[in-house]
């Protein structure tokens, strides 16, 4: 295969070589920018003196600051990366592993590599050591990643994960319309607590740091508030990005343990943001330019963003798309609903994948539209408001039913510490369950709990299970794990 100018890598060394002061560091290291790209030069080198163009190359490291070596170093070479997080667990990986078949390895642990794959089957890259170890002349380069930038896989909660490939135009694309909303700049400094793995983090907090040359601090760590906490203190951090649920957290402890932090840029993704979440927040980041904002995998990821002028009145709302990217709510027909209607949000830009790795069957790109299978709807002036995945919505009596609805009332109740609704499908239609984590010293049965469920939600909202749990689960970007529909 004919070798080609690597875009990727033409884009990112430019920004780190003009921002080669700022900083990047973690627990372990701290590292200019020229220091990264010299790091980053020498390696992609050595890598493309040893596997062709374009190959694929898993990467696992115990440390996100390895994982970004690793994937500049891949895009030095020209190769495709694809990045696992250690914090799903192996057997996620593996997952991953089998769907891409990946050409070699890179890691900074050997013992990981070794629980994921026989020594035999793969080539082996060792950021530490900077080496190759296996063979390599077996690699057969795939014509249909030519101009792929990463394969990104998604979480997977539901089943299999599915790896999205998303191009170099999309992402430079992607990256260059968040740099043009974002306000951050060369004298901030982001904590970036959440793995790489996840789209978001990747390109809406670590390239777009990289371009404005803002200082970056990793914090390797599986979920943990308090710890982000003293991390955001410690490292006199001015940026921060992070999922309702996780923000909603923070909230809780900080005003619990009556601290004062100074934050100048939050953004908020990954899940519907409730009102009365984002007044908690505003609560405690009183001064703080708060920015929500919405996108999936395979939108490389950002579609929209809510200016911070307008985070007060309309919360909830993800905004306006970016200036590369159409939107269109639509129902089942494909048909373009009205102001205030809900549909099926529709997604077109450079930005959307190419199509997900080895599935020619999925149907998600139908004229050039990405279907995100998330219910939305638009107001008079244009605002877009995500209602629900269309997988959670519960349908019972014929009345469509978001899990939200409930869970944004009742977390309204101070007895409630955190709750989360799904659907439970029974022989005789669906029926909904919650499961209710109470606050500190807070002592109710399921009969008091319904007590409260009836004193403010409508009839329809009504729970027909309630379970009185310790915790809801998180994935590990702080993201709630939704039951989805269990069978009765």
């Amino acid at each position: 295969m004919k070798d080609r100018t690597n875009t990727m890598w033409t884009f990112i060394c430019n920004y780190l070589k003009v921002n080669s002061s700022s900083m990047i560091s973690d627990s372990v290291v701290s590292k200019s920018y020229k220091d990264v790209y010299e790091i980053v030069d020498n390696m992609g080198k050595k890598l493309k003196e040893t596997i062709p163009t374009r190959s694929k190359c898993a990467i696992l490291c115990d440390r996100e600051f390895n994982t970004m070596l690793a994937v500049l170093s891949c895009w030095r070479a020209g190769c495709v990366p694809i990045i696992l997080s250690k914090n799903y667990g192996i057997n996620h990986s593996k997952k991953i592993i089998a769907k891409s078949c990946p050409d070699i390895f890179i890691t900074d642990n050997d013992i990981i590599c070794d629980e994921l794959i026989p020594a035999s089957d793969f080539p082996i890259f060792s950021i530490t050591r900077g080496e190759m170890t296996g063979v390599t002349c077996h690699i057969k380069v795939e014509v249909s990643l030519i101009d792929i930038a990463l394969i990104m896989f998604t979480s997977g909660t539901t089943g299999y994960p599915k790896g999205t490939m998303i191009t170099e135009k999309g992402l430079i694309a992607n990256v260059n319309d968040i740099s043009g909303y974002f306000n951050i700049n060369s004298k901030d400094k982001i904590l970036i607590a959440r793995p790489l793995y996840h789209s978001g983090v990747f390109t809406g907090e670590l390239l777009v740091s990289l371009l404005k040359g803002v200082n970056i601090h990793f914090l390797d760590q599986k979920y943990n508030p308090l710890l982000i906490i003293k991390e955001l203190e410690n490292q006199e951090i001015t940026v921060f990005g992070g999922t309702p649920t996780l923000l909603h957290h923070l909230v809780l402890f900080i005003k619990r343990m009556s601290k004062r932090l100074q934050i100048r840029v939050i953004s908020i993704s990954g899940e519907c943001l409730s009102g009365e979440v984002a007044k908690g927040i505003r609560s405690v980041f009183q001064s703080t330019i708060i920015y929500h904002v919405y996108g999936l995998t395979e939108a490389a990821p950002r579609v929209s963003f809510l200016s911070p002028d307008l985070f007060d009145k309309y919360p909830e709302s993800v905004g306006l798309p970016l200036s590369s990217v159409e939107v269109r709510i639509v129902d089942n027909s494909g048909n373009t609903l009205g102001p205030n209607i809900d549909g099926n949000l529709l997604v077109k830009g450079p930005n959307v994948m190419k199509g997900y790795y080895e599935d020619s069957s999925d149907d998600s790109i139908r004229d050039g539209w990405l279907w995100t299978k998330d219910i939305a709807c638009r107001n008079n002036d244009g605002l877009i408001f995500i209602k629900s995945r269309a997988d959670e919505m519960i349908i019972k009596g014929g009345m469509n039913i978001y899990p939200r609805e409930i869970e944004q009332v009742l977390l309204k109740n101070w007895e409630i510490r955190d709750i989360i609704a799904y659907g439970i499908r029974k022989k005789e239609g669906m029926r909904i369950g919650i499961n209710v984590v109470l606050s500190e010293n807070v002592q109710l049965d399921q009969r008091e709990i319904m007590s409260i469920c009836s004193n403010t939600l409508p009839l329809h909202l009504l729970p027909d299970e309630i379970n009185v749990v310790e915790h809801i689960e998180k994935n590990a970007s702080g993201k709630t794990v939704r039951p989805k529909y269990i069978n009765k």
